[in-house]
């Protein structure tokens, strides 16, 4: 008779429990949140992406005002980048998700700081430079400075958001091709 009971008690103890209704809610909650931080960083990533575009086409085809004004806004979008993942970065959940939505939001939520540390720098090389008599020109000199390591940190933001977009099984989620660096010219004699 008591070994029923034990076979019953240790069946019992093996099924999963369900959680509850209002533990349910809160971790679909928390998912939720943590699918909208995504949009909330992608909106000022994409601003920053045209604020460098913009700016390097001024620094080679524009007047020294243009520079100047498109510094300013590039630097601007940086800073809106740097805050707006500053506050979002705690809104990521850490167990909200299936096992490998889990990882990626995991891999996204860890890859934030080093977003903010490479648009900070960006913003803060920028201001440095502002500053100078001779603004346009060291500009100009140091687009890429300026822009080369600040499309590596969003090539990583890149390919962490697109991890995320895949592991959630969003509709048109690709990695970003990888680029090709283009062969250097030979020296003329």
């Amino acid at each position: 008779m008591i070994i029923p009971a034990v076979v019953l008690i240790s069946v019992t103890l093996q099924q999963p429990q369900q959680p509850s209704p209002a533990a349910r809610a809160a971790r679909l909650a928390a998912y939720d949140t943590s699918r909208a931080v995504l949009s909330h960083v992608s909106r000022p990533v994409a601003e920053v992406k045209s604020a460098l575009d913009v700016y390097r086409r001024a620094v080679f085809n524009g007047t020294d005002e243009d520079v100047l004004h498109n510094a300013d806004y590039l630097r601007s979008s940086c800073e809106a980048v740097d805050t707006t993942a500053r506050i979002m970065a705690p809104k990521v959940c850490q167990h909200c998700a299936e096992r490998d939505a889990q990882a990626a939001f995991d891999g996204y939520r860890q890859m934030l700081p080093s977003l903010r540390r490479g648009v900070a720098h960006c913003a803060a090389q920028v201001w440095a430079l502002e500053r100078r008599p001779d603004a346009a020109k060291r500009l100009r000199q140091d687009v890429r400075v300026i822009g080369n390591p600040l499309i590596a940190t969003l090539r990583f933001y890149e390919s962490r958001l697109g991890a995320v977009l895949k592991a959630i099984n969003v509709a048109g989620a690709t990695q970003p091709p990888p680029v090709q660096a283009r062969p250097r010219p030979a020296p003329r004699p």
